[in-house]
């Protein structure tokens, strides 16, 4: 008995032993873009309420469109192995819906300091 624990002992410290496989392909190749990507807008949303850009409603609503595209991507990996092109055009049109209304507020926000009272130095 004590022989066989010191043989899987000296197995596993050299690395002998079954060692996990982490799952790695064009589905998790495509979760972490589009997680990349929500967490940017996500970071540009949070930034724009912050400033005043966005008012409290409309980035609680983009960020609501944020987390049911995560989360219906998750089940849909979940479920099918893979965002098939149907899914991933929907989230795609999301995403761009999202920008533009970002985009919108942004060129609306007037300019904090007018061009023409700002002194020679700056």
């Amino acid at each position: 008995m004590r022989r066989r624990i010191l043989w899987a002992a000296a197995l596993a410290a050299i690395g002998a032993a079954p060692q996990p496989v982490w799952a790695h392909g064009r589905a998790t190749d495509v979760q972490a873009t589009l997680a990349d990507r929500l967490t940017r807008f996500a970071a540009r949303i949070a930034r724009d309420r912050k400033s005043g850009i966005l008012s409290p409603g409309q980035a609680d609503f983009m960020t609501a469109d944020l987390t049911r595209i995560w989360s219906d991507a998750t089940r849909v990996i979940d479920s099918e192995g893979a965002i098939g092109p149907a899914e991933r055009a929907s989230y795609t049109a999301m995403l761009r819906r999202i920008e533009a209304r970002l985009d919108a507020a942004e060129a609306t926000r007037p300019h904090p300091r007018p061009i023409t009272r700002r002194s020679v130095r700056e």
